[in-house]
């Protein structure tokens, strides 16, 4: 899809664009994990949640699959690099096949996302 208020942008300014909501993920994590030790118990499980969905939302978003902000960020790159934006027809194509591949990886496949996921929450909390 087009957004006018993003895609009108120069190509620098739509990578600073999608790259902060990874940026805020990633951010809020490194601000809450921290102070899980600290926090009192009655705070700690609602913070350790809070810090778990920012770290797997930024790992999610950042992946290189459009229309997340990691595919966004991959296509504003080649407009850096080449000086034109991708074609409609293939932004188009990269939305349906990461599309399929979101619903793969999260509905019909859910044990790679376990696989992925279970080891980080064993090692962080």
């Amino acid at each position: 899809g087009t957004f006018p208020y993003i895609d009108d942008k120069p190509a620098w300014q739509r990578l600073l664009i999608d790259a902060g909501g990874v940026m805020f993920n990633c951010a809020t994590f490194l601000i809450v994990y921290p102070l899980l030790p600290y926090l009192p118990s009655s705070w700690y499980y609602n913070c350790a949640a809070i810090a778990l969905v920012s770290l797997i939302m930024a790992v999610f978003n950042f992946l290189p699959v459009f229309p997340l902000d990691g595919g966004r960020i991959i296509f504003a790159f080649y407009e850096m690099v080449t000086g034109k934006k991708p074609s409609q027809k293939f932004v188009n194509i990269c939305g349906v096949v990461g599309f399929i591949i979101i619903i793969l990886f999260f509905w019909i496949f859910p044990g790679w996302t376990d696989a992925l996921i279970d080891p980080l929450i064993e090692k962080l909390f």
